[in-house]
């Protein structure tokens, strides 16, 4: 189970890198792209995306390289695991995606 942001490139890129600014270090994230082409990004299970990259326990400051160069429109940030925040809470954001490649 997570959370996750859909990015929409605008049109088929070659993805190469997403650059993560968190808000919370010990977040887990994943960054993944539809199984299957298609003119609209899947939103009905997870299971719909190929996991690409991925860190635990990351810092507020993340690089995630791809394996290799991907092309695709609909790029997902998922977060799998929020940061401790103490106390039994947590707690994780989003503060800025970049997303290199061509």
């Amino acid at each position: 189970p997570g959370v996750g942001l859909v990015l929409d490139l605008g049109a088929v890129r070659t993805v190469t890198r997403v650059d993560l600014l968190l808000s919370g270090a010990g977040t887990s994230v994943e960054v993944r792209m539809p199984k299957a082409k298609a003119g609209s990004a899947p939103m009905k299970s997870i299971d719909q995306w190929t996991k690409l990259a991925s860190a635990d326990d990351a810092a507020t400051q993340v690089q995630l390289p791809l394996a290799q160069p991907q092309d695709t429109r609909y790029v997902l940030v998922y977060l799998t695991s929020l940061a401790p925040m103490g106390d039994g809470y947590f707690r994780s954001g989003i503060a800025e995606i970049t997303v290199h490649g061509n």
